[in-house]
């Protein structure tokens, strides 16, 4: 643009300040990157509204080049010049990821990390997860967190991989939720690993991400769930697991009938008949003697489906029940 050499020469005259807050604003509308160099030399200024300006500016003009300036705006003495350079930081759309970036995720300031892992991630450069990778050492979990989340968007599993060893559940739940969204039967490998994790909270993700992964090698791993230590789990996967109509978990289902948690015991009949077991008549016949009312309704409820003397027979006997829901049911 012919006015932008012009503006400059004026930005670098000092008998012109009175007209530089106006001159910087303009060349941020112009988008020269001609510009950049001048500008880096104004966000240093001794007033804050020309560093403010400044900051804006560079944003405007855009580019892997402002990256390195306005990161260093971060740390100005006055918020308002650090606002302006995150918020010019973040309309940043970088296609490559800078140096100054990669850089920044070891600096001691932990706002800093945590941006240049939110601007890594939305950068397009296919080099970026090898990047990312070092911010999952991070001391502080905020910011092995959000490079979790962002090398999940970039479907690195090998990344993810690494996530899932990580102390923090919270760090684990996002690595799980990453690898979802990968089609790889290796990603089933990582998941059966995981459904042993300490954590209840990673152990649901991964189930959910089993089950929405389609795979046939999805139903081994989650029947190890049936043998979790929490009920809840355990309840968890047996409804899982009838509702993906796995039918080669049968023996497995048909074994939770005998769990000695009630609402597993109840998960397992519905189960079996989401599964359309041949043998489901004779659970249900056993089960509306289980020593648990919501068992013994949930039996009662099943055998009302089913055309059979024995069914009918067992529905009768259990209007005399001593739980008057049971006797309703039925």
């Amino acid at each position: 643009d012919t006015a932008v050499a012009p503006l400059i020469a004026t930005l670098l005259d000092r008998q012109q300040e009175p007209y530089h807050a106006q001159v910087i604003w303009t060349l941020g509308q112009i988008g020269d990157p001609a510009a950049i160099e001048p500008l880096e030399h104004t966000i240093h200024h001794r007033r804050t509204d020309i560093r403010r300006l400044s900051a804006e500016a560079l944003g405007h003009v855009g580019g892997p080049e402002v990256v390195e300036p306005l990161l260093g705006a971060l740390a100005d003495r006055n918020e308002a010049v650090q606002w302006a350079a995150q918020n010019a930081l973040r309309g940043l759309q970088l296609t490559t990821a800078p140096p100054a970036l990669a850089e920044a995720l070891f600096d001691p300031n932990i706002s800093l990390r945590l941006l240049a892992v939110e601007l890594l991630g939305e950068s397009e450069d296919p080099n970026v997860p090898l990047v990312l990778q070092k911010a999952l050492g991070d001391s502080e979990v905020r910011v092995r967190l959000r490079a979790a989340s962002a090398l999940a968007q970039f479907g690195d599993m090998d990344a993810l991989a690494t996530a899932l060893e990580d102390d923090d559940p919270s760090v684990r739940v996002t690595a799980v939720r990453g690898l979802r969204n990968i089609d790889d039967p290796h990603m089933i490998t990582l998941l059966a690993q995981a459904i042993a994790d300490e954590n209840r909270s990673v152990r649901n993700e991964v189930v959910a991400a089993l089950a929405a992964s389609g795979l046939d090698g999805a139903v081994e791993p989650l029947c190890r769930g049936l043998h979790d230590r929490d009920p809840g789990m355990r309840r968890l996967v047996t409804e899982t697991l009838g509702k993906l109509g796995a039918v080669a978990a049968k023996p497995e289902v048909v074994n939770a009938c005998h769990d000695p948690h009630p609402e597993v015991r109840q998960a397992a009949l519905v189960a079996l008949t989401q599964l359309e077991d041949r043998d489901l008549l004779s659970h249900l016949l056993v089960s509306v003697d289980d020593g648990d009312a919501l068992v013994r309704e949930t039996a009662v409820r099943l055998l009302t489906d089913i055309d059979h003397p024995a069914a009918l027979s067992a529905t009768v006997s259990a209007a005399q029940d001593e739980m008057p829901h049971v006797r309703e049911t039925a």
